[in-house]
């Protein structure tokens, strides 16, 4: 047994002084009963990485800075190749280099030969309570976990800029892959652009909006998806561009919408009275409704309630992940296939200068989450559990938005006022 179990040493909470401890912050090294983990975690002076209890011994120590005394070292250098503290990261030697987290030993202290390799394996890192939420790892979170992509590719030590292709959508906030070589976009006009690569003038659909489409999606059939959020329908592009009514709404508006690798819609709503009922997110297949995921386990609203910027992206282990730039959200948050809390990820404190503030949303085939951070002109790529792996942040991104992700892995951003969409290869082939 665990000495500081026994009676004679007794465990008190450190916020209310109950004597049920069963968590514990790696960072702020608070002891916590139950009760108390979301209170510590809303504490938003620092950031929290909340622990079961017993894996406490496991927590090891970031290396001493070799530059400055008396500070840690907080990321890996990907160029350099060495651990850097924030004082490095923000000096003029390291000004447009690339990061990683620094990877620990599974408890054996820091670990110098693994830290130097750039993302050749998945990190073995426990998950991550965020700011204001109170998720740990459950058995869901486990099983998901578990999934893993069978060949692992390595990052490019600096991502390449394939091309950039104009597209003269104004307010360009969407985009979606049509094959490697295609896009479909939308932005602030009630028409959807299919443009190529090989053909720079594209076509276009023109659709019944009257405003613009809010979200869309290509399913695995090649069949484009697209919202209306004033008619309060879920359309379908058929053959010879025919658009066919998929989803009627009475009292939920549709906002953003993803194709699943069931061939599945997910789709964000709000409640046309906002203030009836959280958001949530619809499941279909076809026409048909399937599974609703609107709360957590306590009840809580897992998304912002309200008009709000929601992208939604399904993940390769089934996971359900969503951007919410809603007050008091501002993250990403994860959910199961059966729509059960995970995590949320909050950005990244030693390298966000803003506050976090995402958009788009992507995932790839090592189950890896992109997402664009608005306020800080960047694309943060953590993984499957939330934790942090790298940061894009070059080629003149200019107001980033939508995302997507092609089948070789690469990666496609909108630029909401150049009208241009980006294509940057990030990982190796």
């Amino acid at each position: 047994m665990d000495p500081q179990y026994c009676a004679q040493d007794v465990l008190h909470c450190d916020q209310c002084d109950a004597t049920t401890v069963s968590k514990f912050c790696k960072l702020c090294r608070a002891k916590l009963c139950t009760d108390c983990e979301g209170k510590n975690c809303q504490d938003k002076s620092h950031t929290h990485q909340v622990l079961p209890y017993p894996q406490r011994h496991s927590i090891t120590q970031n290396p001493p800075c070799a530059k400055h005394a008396g500070k840690q070292c907080q990321l890996n250098c990907i160029t350099c190749g060495i651990p850097v503290c924030s004082t490095c990261i923000y000096s003029k030697e390291h000004s447009e280099h690339s990061f990683s987290e620094i990877r620990q030993g599974e408890g054996h202290g820091f670990n110098s030969e693994t830290t130097n390799q750039p993302f050749d394996s998945p990190f073995k890192l426990s998950l991550s309570s965020q700011p204001g939420d109170h998720g740990v790892i459950t058995e869901a979170s486990q099983e998901a976990s578990a999934i893993s992509p069978p060949n692992v590719k390595q990052f490019l030590d600096k991502p390449q800029l394939l091309y950039t292709m104009r597209t003269d959508i104004v307010g360009l906030s969407c985009v979606a892959c049509f094959g490697d070589d295609e896009v479909w976009a939308c932005g602030r006009e009630n028409l959807i652009r299919r443009h190529s690569i090989r053909n720079r003038e594209g076509s276009f659909l023109t659709t019944k909006c009257k405003n613009s489409p809010c979200g869309l999606t290509v399913t695995k059939s090649g069949q484009l998806v697209f919202t209306d959020v004033d008619e309060r329908t879920i359309n379908i592009v058929k053959k010879k561009n025919k658009i066919e009514k998929l989803v009627k709404l009475k009292k939920w508006l549709p906002r953003y919408v993803c194709s699943t690798s069931d061939d599945d819609l997910l789709v964000m709503m709000d409640h046309a009275d906002y203030n009836s009922e959280p958001t949530r997110v619809v499941r279909y297949s076809g026409s048909k409704e399937k599974q609703i995921v609107q709360v957590d386990d306590r009840g809580q609203p897992l998304y912002s309630i309200g008009g709000y910027t929601r992208y939604i992206a399904e993940n390769g282990n089934r996971d359900i992940c969503v951007s919410d730039n809603g007050y008091d959200f501002q993250c990403v948050t994860v959910v199961n296939q059966a729509g059960r809390f995970r995590f949320r990820y909050r950005g990244n404190p030693i390298l966000d200068k803003k506050s976090f503030l995402p958009k788009g949303i992507a995932t790839d085939s090592q189950n890896r989450i992109l997402v664009v951070c608005i306020n800080n002109v960047s694309i943060h790529i953590i993984d499957k559990d939330g934790q942090f792996l790298r940061y894009i942040s070059d080629y003149d991104l200019c107001d980033p938005m939508g995302l997507c992700v092609d089948s070789k892995d690469n990666l496609l951003v909108t630029e909401y006022r150049s009208t241009k969409v980006k294509k940057i290869q990030y990982i190796k082939s």
